[in-house]
This record gives structure tokens, sequence and C-alpha cells, in this order.
């Protein structure tokens, strides 16, 4: 049955009007385009999407001598305060324990065990683990390389280490943790190119979080905060220092030259005794 001219009219006028009468009665644009979702079998799909954490990476990298090896359960409490605000939680070596044989001289020194723990800690509370170490930065290593062929020694690790340095200045960087927090850093920007990614380095040194926050700025990736979290003489995971966020455009595809060449950001250009 075909409609006449009026009736037409008539019907989308009242079509306009019941459009109208429900816009009016919705409270909110929200309320108007989630009342449309549910009909459509939309609303699933578009509360991913509003879901801010699911585009947010939380990277911890873990120091060992005097913080993993004696707060594994208040670290992991403390990250499971945070964890669900991220839609990944993932896991890296903050130690100087690069290769082998510098984890088997704090071995034999310290007897408090291998950094590998962490690489435990983590799968057993559910967290993922991410096996990128300095070494893998030279050379062409692939992420993850130098610490599958952990049980091997490894002259390219040693080399990546701060162990065969002779250089004051180099040592002190090393030791202040700049060369591994600029790779890590980027190299998870790497893995996660379209993510928001908090980088938090867990160490029980203040003074490497104060060197860090002072000389990092400019090693930060786009689209990366960078964090540091004191584990302190009582067992306590602290935050003195503010989160500083990147205001980088462009990322480094060089990075990795900087790292070969021991050349800034990742080796800032700065004398021994100053460096404080």
């Amino acid at each position: 049955m075909q409609l006449s001219y009026t009736d037409a009219i008539a019907f989308g006028f009242c079509s306009l009007s019941i459009c109208f009468f429900l816009t009016l009665n919705l409270r909110s644009k929200q309320r108007f385009f989630s009342y449309l979702s549910r009909q459509l079998g939309l609303n699933q799909f578009i509360q991913y999407f509003c879901n801010s954490k699911h585009n947010k990476v939380w990277v911890i990298s873990i120091d060992y001598d005097g913080t993993f090896d004696d707060g594994h359960e208040v670290i992991k409490a403390w990250i499971n305060q945070f964890r669900n605000q991220f839609s990944r939680v993932i896991l890296m070596i903050g130690s100087i324990r690069q290769s082998r044989f510098t984890d088997e001289l704090n071995d034999r020194y310290n007897n408090n065990g291998s950094i590998r723990r962490i690489e435990d800690f983590a799968y057993e509370n559910e967290f993922e683990f991410d096996s990128f170490l300095i070494g893998d930065s030279l050379d062409n290593r692939e992420a993850g390389e130098t610490y599958l062929i952990w049980s091997i020694q490894d002259d390219i690790a040693l080399k990546a280490s701060c162990n065969v340095l002779t250089n004051e200045t180099l040592k002190f960087l090393y030791d202040k943790k700049t060369p591994i927090v600029h790779a890590q850093m980027h190299h998870i920007k790497e893995v996660f190119p379209n993510k928001d990614i908090t980088y938090t380095l867990i160490d029980d040194r203040e003074d490497i979080g104060a060197f860090l926050n002072k000389h990092i700025t400019t090693s930060i990736p786009p689209r990366v905060t960078y964090n540091f979290v004191l584990f302190n003489e009582f067992l306590e995971c602290k935050t003195p220092f503010k989160p500083i966020p990147s205001t980088a455009n462009l990322f480094d595809t060089q990075w990795r030259l900087h790292h070969s060449n021991k050349t800034p950001p990742c080796y800032p250009l700065i004398k021994h005794s100053l460096a404080t």
C-alpha cells in the first residue's frame, strides 16, 4: 500500500517529533549516545574505546641489590595498588647486572642470588616480563638476545657493562643508570609506538633518582612519562620526585648509536667531579 503525499508528510513530522521528544528527555549527550549504542548493539564496543586504560602501558624496571632482593613482596603490593589503571604491566631488569659476569660477581660478593629471579617473580604474579638488556643495543642484536644466551659468557654483554670501562665519568653514569634507563625507554617505545607509556624505575638509592631527574629529561621518547620510586630503608615504596612527561615530538631512531659511541643524551657530557 502506498502512502499519499499528505500521509508521508504527516508520518515524517511524527517521526521527527518522537526523536525530538526522546532527545529532550535524555539528560545529556552522553546518555543520548548511550541509548543509541544500546539500540545498535555497540555498547561494549564504545565502552572499550572510552576506557582510557586500554592505551596505557606501565613498564617497571626493578633494581636488584637492596631493592628486589630485600623487598619483592612490598614491591608487589605497591604495584598492585595501581595495576588496574593500565592494560599491561611489564617488568624489566633495572640492575647494573646486565651480563652474566656482573651478576656472578655480585652473587659472589653480595651473596644475594641472581637477577633472573625478577623474571620468575613477574610470571608468578601475572605480570609480563621484558628481557631486554643494554647489550641488545649493540651490534644489531635483537631485543632479548643477550638474556637468551645468559648461560654462556657473553663478550658483547660485558662490553655493554661498566666493568670494562676505564673512563671514570662513564663508570659514574653507569652507576647512576642513565644508559640503562635511556635504552629501556627507547626499546619499549619501539615495541609500543602508539601507546602511552609510564616508565618507572624502582631503586633503593635516592641519589640515583636525583641524578636521573636532573639529566634524563632530554632522553624521554614521545608519549612516555618517566618516574622514579624509592625503595627506602623502611622497606617502603615512595615517590620523592615528580614524574617527568616527555616533551619530544619525534622518536630518535638512532638511539642505539648513542650506546655504541657513548654519546649524549644517554651519556651526558659532564665532568665526574661535577656530576651531582
